[in-house]
């Protein structure tokens, strides 16, 4: 939503109503990615084309199905300016923890205790009894406690 809102603001700012002789004149600055199959890319590259046939050569493809319109990002600017333009969204990580609280003792069903018990049974009924994957687990695991925030997306910088 506050992508919409940015680039309806340039337009509007940046595109006066009425253009005076001498005032500078309106530059219009469009990106946009489009994503085709591997074999289609690689012939495009191959046979030269100018940008201008390649970009036909895409819109082309946009009414056959053959490409996709990946990205679009456009903004207007009168020369002499700055404008900036981004459609991104917050991407939030932890980069610090708590550590982990371990138990003093791992819990064992007490069916298995015998008098000769082997190595194996042992194993086997720590892995299915109380403090393993199953059942009530009593390790706490490592607890985020501080977080950053980084920006993920498309920026356009226009001077």
């Amino acid at each position: 939503m506050k992508l919409t809102k940015l680039l309806v603001l340039c337009s509007a700012i940046l595109s006066p109503a009425i253009v005076k002789a001498d005032s500078p004149e309106n530059i219009q600055i469009v990106y946009e990615v489009f994503s085709l199959s591997q074999s289609d890319a690689a012939s495009t590259q191959r046979e030269g084309l100018s940008d201008a046939k390649i970009y036909a050569r895409m819109l082309e493809g946009l009414k056959t199905g053959k490409t996709k319109q990946e990205k679009l990002l456009a903004t207007r600017a009168q020369s002499g300016m700055s404008v900036k333009v981004a459609h991104i969204a917050e991407f939030t990580y932890p980069t610090e923890y708590e550590p982990p609280l371990l138990p003093n003792a791992v819990g064992m069903d007490s069916s298995v205790v015998e008098s000769e018990v082997k190595p194996e049974k042992i194993l086997e009924a720590l892995k299915s009894g109380s403090g393993w994957q199953e059942g009530v687990f009593p390790v706490v695991p490592a607890t985020p406690v501080r977080y950053d925030t980084r920006n993920m997306g498309d920026r356009l910088e226009v001077e």
